[in-house]
């Protein structure tokens, strides 16, 4: 299992709930992929709360996000400021590895949701391997 250390957390929450609501929604499907993953408890932040996150992520940038299919240079800037505040590179790899498995979650990866995704894996220089070898290390202590 991934572990990450107590700072930045309410950060990688954010990021998350980005990810989750580039789709324009919130589907109960990925709330269930997360609570199986045991996110909430792993990124210290209450479901209440990232339902929260989520929401006001919709608001922001997820259904403009949605309707375009793609990061617009100001979601960029504003993304990016996000995903610079997450400094911890396990914290990241957590990130990234519940954001596979949300974006994932209803058997389809909508156009947003992968610009989403792609932008935070280059941001941090994380691969799609490193994600596929902390999905795999993450299963095997479960």
């Amino acid at each position: 299992m991934i572990d990450v250390t107590p700072s930045d957390r309410h950060s990688a929450a954010r990021v998350l709930a980005l990810i989750i609501g580039a789709n324009g929604s919130v589907k109960d499907c990925e709330l269930k992929t997360l609570e199986s993953l045991n996110a909430f408890e792993r990124l210290d932040v209450g479901r209440r709360q990232f339902l929260r996150l989520a929401k006001e992520s919709l608001d922001d940038v997820g259904q403009s996000l949605s309707a375009r299919g793609h990061l617009q240079p100001v979601d960029v800037l504003c993304f990016n400021e996000l995903l610079d505040q997450v400094r911890d590179r396990r914290q990241r790899l957590l990130v990234c590895r519940l954001a596979a498995a949300v974006v994932t979650a209803d058997g389809r990866v909508c156009p947003a949701e992968r610009s989403a995704y792609e932008h935070m894996l280059a941001r941090w220089h994380v691969s799609t391997s490193q994600v596929s070898q902390a999905i795999l290390d993450d299963a095997a202590h479960r």
